[in-house]
This record gives structure tokens, sequence and C-alpha cells, in this order.
């Protein structure tokens, strides 16, 4: 299957040739640069793949380029409000055909309601500005993906009743699922507290992405941030853990049910 050409990243890839050959560099001087093959250069200069920013940074500083390489990506990538270790997946979900999630302890960004999410960014203790900004690009990350993006989700049910979130935002929240659900055709199933077989999740939230060309790639929290997983071996783990974790949890209809019951018990 021939890979498909993203004419924006297209430009971005020309730009950095342009820069390399002023430089006298080749590709395999420019792999060196980011600790990658000379053949993902060729892609990103050919608009197939997408850098990511550290990258962009790399090359930049390589290529003594003054930083044009990053601040066109910036442009490119419309994060500019986000933290740095979301750009790269917000770009992926942009492209993405399908993405599943996992989430044992709070409602996936995509999910979010308004006031659920400064709930949680306040806890980070930000300046009201960056929660502001935060706010309007999570808000906004949803209708920004393509409308035929297949979202499958799985929460612990203890996501949905964590006693740090005031009655009324996760009565707000809720709400929010059950339309969100129903408008854009979401699959979510809810893992219930009185599972009575081993749970598998307890390895902490994650993403897989897969994109238009079938490739997978996933995104791992852990205490210290982000991981990325390309790696085919340990992506087809990650996938096989999601299918687990759907089996555990109740059928999407039946998860629907379980969140207007519990929307009804909030006053």
């Amino acid at each position: 299957m021939a890979e498909q050409v993203n004419e924006q990243w297209a430009r971005w890839g020309a730009e950095l040739r342009r820069l390399r050959k002023m430089a006298g560099k080749n590709q395999t001087d420019a792999a060196r640069m980011i600790h990658q093959s000379r053949q993902l250069i060729g892609k990103m200069e050919n608009g197939t793949r997408t850098p990511n920013r550290d990258q962009a940074g790399a090359l930049d500083e390589g290529l003594a380029t003054g930083g044009v390489l990053l601040q066109r990506w910036r442009e490119l990538s419309g994060t500019h409000d986000v933290p740095d270790e979301w750009n790269d997946f917000i770009l992926m979900e942009r492209a993405a055909i399908e993405i599943r999630e996992y989430q044992p302890l709070i409602v996936p960004g995509l999910l979010q309601s308004p006031k659920y999410a400064r709930t949680i960014l306040w806890r980070r203790a930000l300046a009201e500005e960056q929660v502001d900004q935060l706010i309007a690009s999570r808000m906004a990350r949803l209708e920004q993906l393509n409308p035929r993006t297949e979202l499958r989700f799985v929460l612990d049910e203890y996501a949905l009743t964590r006693t740090m979130v005031m009655p009324e935002v996760m009565a707000e929240q809720l709400d929010h699922l059950v339309t969100v659900v129903n408008r854009h055709g979401i699959v979510l199933s809810v893992v219930p507290h009185d599972i009575r077989r081993p749970r598998v999740g307890v390895c902490g939230s994650f993403r897989i992405a897969t994109m238009a060309d079938g490739r997978q790639i996933v995104h791992a929290e852990h205490i210290k941030g982000m991981v990325l997983i390309e790696k085919a071996t340990e992506v087809a783990d990650v996938s096989n853990q999601f299918g687990d974790l759907q089996v555990e949890a109740l059928s999407p209809d039946q998860s629907l049910i379980l969140i207007k019951r519990m929307r009804s018990d909030i006053p």
C-alpha cells in the first residue's frame, strides 16, 4: 500500500530538505541528529511521516537553522497551548482512523466536560490563564477529529465515582458523557467495581491510534510522563490487553444504563 502524502507536512519536509542541503548535509547526517534511519528522513521530506517536536528541535540544532523547523512545526501542529508531551498524540489522533483508550482513574480528555476538565487541571497548580487555554484546546479536540474516526473507550467505574470531583461537576460530566456518546457514535464500556475476575488493567492508562496506512501507535502514561510505543509486538500486547478489558467491561448499552443511574443518584 502506497503511503499517503500529507500536503502540509510535505511542505515542512521540503523546507527540511532545503535547509539540509544548505548545511551541506545528506539524509544520513540528518538521521544521526535524531537517532533514526535515513529512510525516515526521506519520508519526512516527502510528507509521508510527521516529525515530532523533539525531532524538529534536534534537526534545527543539528542544521543550525535558528529554530525555523520547530517554529514551522508549531504552526502546522496547531498545538501552541498544549503541553509538549501531548503534542505528538494530538497530531496523531487527528490523523487516526481509530482511537482506543483505557482510563482507570479519570474521564478521558476527549470526553471531559468543561467544569470537570477545570477540576482536573486545577490540581496541577497551573496559572488561571494556562488552565483556560488548556480547557479551550481540550474542548476542541473531539470536533477536530475526522468524523469517520472510530472511538472506543474503556473506563473503570472508579473514574466516574472519584470523590475529588464535586457532585455538581460529576453530574455535568455524566450528562456530557451520555450526550457525546450518542452524538458521535462513541463506543464506551465501563468496568464495574464488582468484577469477579482478576483485573487486567493494572498498568495505567493507554491509548492506541490506528493510522490510515495500518500503523498502530501507543501512548502509555507513567509517573513521569508518557512513552511512545511503535514496536509491532509490543503494540500487539497492548491491543490484546484492551480486548481483555472490553471482555471484563459491561456492554456499551449496559454502560450507558449504569451512567444514567449514577447520574440519577446525584441530587
